[in-house]
């Protein structure tokens, strides 16, 4: 045996020309390699070991890296292809989790408490704008008042500001534009949304407080609101 000068594939001595790479060993037909020299083209020719595997088609030894299996011909391997199927599938989960997560959420907030429409928005008129509005003499005007009332304020959102004259026994708050109005006519007597605000805020008499609250109705120089959010 000889070896190929060119590729150090080894070559039967009697070989004219290398099975691998087909590079002519030599003239007369045989390789002619000395023993002083085929060490040094060894040592200097002789490519690090490659890792090697089977030709799926003929089982011939092949470089893993190979293309094509040298015995039969056969591809053995095709360029690299990126597998993108488990990102589709992890890009869909992600879609679903989120939809999920979405109608949940949508679902949970649709179970709070709406907020009072109008409640942002109040109304810009006092309470003594609305008692000169609303005051009737007689029984005809109480009745073209009302009929204004329900058009034009009922259910409407006002801000105001009124001293704390008294806590009724059903829960409601009784409030004046002063202190020295009397507790049995206020100006006007809330119905507290949070029952507990009593406590939570620690209201106490003769205190101003700001709130906001829902017209209801008039009853002489009392306004009843409803709806009332101590701030």
């Amino acid at each position: 045996m000889g070896m190929c000068p060119y590729c150090a594939e080894d070559v039967p001595a009697e070989s004219k020309s290398c099975w691998k790479c087909g590079t002519e060993l030599s003239g007369e037909g045989e390789t002619s390699f000395s023993a002083a020299t085929e060490p040094a083209i060894e040592q200097r020719k002789k490519p690090k070991d490659r890792p090697v595997g089977e030709c799926p088609h003929c089982g011939a030894i092949v470089g893993v890296k190979s293309l094509r299996c040298n015995d039969c011909g056969r591809a053995v391997r095709t360029t690299d292809k990126r597998n993108w199927v488990p990102a589709i599938w992890t890009a869909f989960g992600l879609v679903l989790f989120a939809l999920v997560a979405g109608l949940i959420y949508g679902y949970v907030d649709s179970l709070k408490a709406p907020p009072d429409p109008g409640r942002s928005t109040p109304e810009p008129v006092g309470y003594d704008q609305l008692l000169r509005m609303y005051r009737a003499d007689s029984a005809k005007a109480r009745t073209k008042k009302l009929e204004l009332w329900e058009q034009h304020h009922k259910g409407k959102f006002v801000r105001w500001e009124m001293t704390l004259l008294a806590i009724r026994e059903d829960g409601s708050v009784a409030l004046g534009t002063t202190e020295d109005v009397s507790a049995a006519t206020p100006h006007a007597v809330l119905e507290l949304k949070d029952t507990e605000a009593v406590k939570s805020k620690g209201l106490m008499k003769g205190k101003m407080y700001l709130y906001s609250a829902s017209l209801d109705h008039i009853e002489g120089t009392t306004v009843y609101l409803t709806k009332a959010v101590i701030e």
